[in-house]
């Protein structure tokens, strides 16, 4: 199941966000160790894809022992970017297993800086 959360971003800024994922019975972290993570910007209108972040390109960073997730979207890619949409993003567990984790629209402020 999706959390949903709205995220904010000026085109040109270094969009970075910290997650922390944890258990709601106790508190204590959800342990990501072997975890990857995937998220997707897309144009609300046309589906065409705007940004692909993966823990593989550096976009996304798991630290699995701590259970939080970074999002660290270079500014040379929301540069590039003339309009929001939504996104998703997901954890994909050993073995494949995949879980929808946020989603929600991607907002796009546009910055005075050329």
């Amino acid at each position: 199941m999706y959390g949903e959360y709205n995220l904010r971003c000026v085109q040109g800024e270094t969009l970075q966000r910290e997650l922390s994922l944890v258990s709601e019975a106790d508190d204590e972290p959800i342990p990501l160790t072997g975890v990857t993570a995937a998220m997707q910007v897309r144009d609300d209108v046309t589906n065409t894809l705007l940004i692909s972040s993966t823990t593989e390109n550096g976009h996304l960073e798991i630290n699995g022992s701590a259970g939080t997730l970074k999002i660290n979207i270079p500014a040379e890619v929301t540069a590039q970017l003339a309009i929001g949409g939504f996104y998703e993003l997901r954890l994909i567990y050993p073995g494949g297993i995949v879980k929808p984790l946020l989603k929600g629209e991607f907002l796009l402020e546009d910055s005075i800086f050329s």
